[in-house]
């Protein structure tokens, strides 16, 4: 399930490029989009990218559980995406015990403040969501939870979402 994105995720937050992984982004934020974001995280002092990073990876969290069916195998990728996200000792152990309780969206919220960045895990988190084959009452309510506290409009957060998986 976290295969690609979490791929992507990666290669975006160690501010790399994401190879294929990266057609998502740029259908959400356009290719100047997606360079101005990396160039705005190459700009930041490291706290602020930790803090970014932190909160991408909990969104991240959030979707997973969302659904109340998280699988072993979900949960070793999140692992491995802590493991390799070159966060400090003392992050990684606060998203490893997100897993068990994720935070609230608005707690998310607080920590991944860049909108651009908050589009593209939207998006993301749709993906995520559609991994499985279907989506539950649950994982859409948990998406649009998410977009509200991002502060991300019903309107984009559908285009977002048409972007993602194109409506039947």
């Amino acid at each position: 399930m976290l295969g690609p994105m979490a791929t992507w995720l990666g290669a975006l937050l160690r501010l790399g490029e994401a190879g294929a992984d990266a057609d998502l982004a740029i259908r959400i934020l356009g290719p100047d989009g997606l360079d101005a974001l990396r160039a705005w995280f190459r700009e930041q002092p490291h706290p602020v990218v930790t803090r970014e990073r932190v909160g991408a990876i909990h969104a991240c969290i959030w979707m997973t559980q969302a659904d109340r069916e998280t699988r072993t195998a979900e949960i070793a990728a999140l692992q491995d995406l802590i493991a390799k996200s070159e966060l400090p000792w003392s992050e990684q152990s606060k998203l490893l015990a997100a897993l068990h309780k994720p935070l609230t969206p608005e707690t998310i919220a607080a920590d991944l403040r860049q909108p651009q960045l908050r589009e593209l895990i939207l998006g993301l988190a749709w993906e995520m969501a559609h991994t499985d084959g279907r989506l539950d009452e649950e994982e859409q309510d948990a998406h649009q939870d998410l977009a509200a506290a991002f502060e991300v409009t019903l309107e984009r957060s559908e285009e977002i979402r048409a972007m993602v998986v194109p409506p039947e």
